[in-house]
């Protein structure tokens, strides 16, 4: 069963799942950076780029560390990535992390095994969430965000006089900068976590356990017919003759929520009770009347 809800509300839903998401990222990545020797829990780049530079230097135990972090996150990933898309259960991914992050303060008994559990459970939240809305954005990584950010804005200034083109700007660049702001504002709470409890980390735990509840909880969700996205022409070049504005519904994967079936290749288009298939160029009745005058008047 599916619930219709408006597009705006998917748009919000979407935006505080960043917020929580990169915020516990930024947690998490500052805690296990001053908890366990200085290695990155959530940024992978900046771990495979400390590994060569032990190996370099013929630093083995460092680059133990930092090898036994990254293929945790690999497998954390891939665990995730199974359950996404051949369970269409990427709930029980969040669920996972956040219980491997109550272990780390219950079972760790030194660095490497810390380390292990906190690459784990960032490589779940990262493969298991990376849609929101119509946009797609890591949350363990910032660099990326920051790149989509830059290109964000460029994007805005250029397409400011297409409504359609700056209307998609304005939510990338909007979900970049809110993604940003949170991982570091998540950085912070981190090191304020580690100053005031030794059991920092139940905090993000709880945030992405209730995260993970909400989505096993929650229907399917559709964007509202008259309430979804209006997709301009120049929108659906690529899948045929489109003239007027065109009321665009996902169609929704079950299980997943509203912005991970957008994913789906297929959409359902409406326009009044008019349903045509996205896939596939047609005309629409006004179109095939102009074409088929446009033809008599090249044989005149």
């Amino acid at each position: 069963m599916s619930v219709t809800v408006p597009m705006r509300l998917l748009v919000s839903s979407a935006l505080w799942r960043i917020v929580l998401l990169c915020s516990v990222a930024g947690f998490v990545d500052a805690f296990g950076y001053l908890q366990f020797d200085h290695v990155f829990a959530a940024n992978m780049t900046g771990n495979s780029v400390l590994l060569s530079i032990a190996a370099a230097e013929g630093d083995w135990q460092r680059v133990g560390l930092y090898a036994a972090t990254l293929a945790a996150f690999v497998a954390g990933a891939l665990v995730a990535g199974l359950l996404k898309h051949a369970l269409q259960r990427p709930h029980i991914a969040i669920l996972i992390a956040a219980a491997l992050l109550v272990l780390v303060h219950l079972v760790a008994i030194d660095v490497a095994s810390g380390l292990v559990l906190l690459g784990a459970a960032m490589g779940l939240q990262g493969a298991a969430l990376s849609r929101f809305g119509t946009v797609t954005l890591t949350t363990v990584v910032i660099t990326g965000v920051i790149l989509r950010l830059a290109d964000g804005l460029i994007a805005r200034l250029w397409a400011r006089r297409r409504s359609g083109e700056a209307a998609a700007a304005n939510e990338e660049t909007s979900f970049a900068a809110v993604a940003w702001l949170s991982y570091t504002v998540g950085g912070a709470a981190g090191v304020g976590g580690i100053a005031v409890s030794d059991q920092a980390l139940l905090a993000p735990a709880l945030l992405l356990a209730g995260l993970g509840v909400g989505m096993a909880l929650a229907p399917p969700r559709v964007a509202g017919a008259r309430l979804a996205l209006v997709v301009e022409d120049a929108a659906f070049k690529h899948v045929g003759l489109l003239d007027v504005d065109m009321f665009v519904q996902r169609q929704a994967r079950a299980g997943l929520p509203a912005e991970e079936g957008g994913e789906q290749p297929a959409f359902l288009v409406l326009e009044q009770d008019l349903h045509l298939d996205a896939r596939r160029g047609r005309l629409l009745p006004r179109q095939r009347r102009d074409r088929d005058v446009a033809r008599g008047e090249r044989r005149q």
